[in-house]
């Protein structure tokens, strides 16, 4: 693995990057196959870090600052994992993290994971829950409900759509994105 400036290069057999190449604002590339190491070149970006180490956070000016449906955000890194944090109404997608588990932190509202078996684990104020490696699972909350989500900041996630209604939120967010492609182009 080597270092340009903020750009890490990540050969996919090496696994993770080192914690030091993870910093606010900086980006990782994964050497695909379109390159000697692998058939395609893809660009991950890691989100950006809200605060660095040693900085006190505080998370009720973090929940007041933050409204439904605005974009995840990762709060601090701890080596190569990050604390999101987000506030949510409504159905996500079902999904999966292959190679990383995710544990959910409920701080006011109540989390609902629906996991692919039928069975739903409610999680309430100041409650937790981690969800296993290759544990399919979709998160839902009927009422705004902010949490922390602790998990790998570039660990595989995939979304599985034959699982997931073929109505609702995912159609919109497929139509959302299919719509930003073509006007974009």
């Amino acid at each position: 693995m080597t270092t340009r400036g903020s750009t890490v290069e990540k050969n996919r057999v090496e696994g993770t990057p080192r914690p030091d190449a993870l910093r606010a604002g900086s980006r990782l590339r994964i050497r695909g196959a379109g390159h000697p190491g692998g058939p395609r070149s893809s660009r991950i970006r890691p989100p950006k870090i809200a605060h660095s180490p040693l900085t006190v956070v505080d998370l009720r000016a973090e929940t007041l600052a933050m409204h439904v449906g605005d974009p995840t955000r990762v709060l601090t890194r701890v080596n190569e994992s990050g604390l999101r944090f987000s506030v949510g109404q409504g159905q996500g997608l079902w999904h999966l993290h292959s190679t990383t588990d995710e544990c959910f932190l409920v701080l006011r509202g109540r989390l609902l994971l629906d996991l692919k078996d039928g069975t739903t684990i409610s999680v309430g104020r100041h409650q937790l829950v981690t969800v296993p490696a290759g544990v399919v699972h979709r998160p839902r909350a009927v009422v705004p409900t902010v949490t922390l989500c602790f998990k790998h900041l570039v660990g595989p996630t995939r979304l599985l759509e034959d699982v997931a209604p073929r109505r609702g939120r995912a159609l919109t967010i497929r139509r959302r994105r299919r719509a930003s492609r073509s006007s974009s182009s």
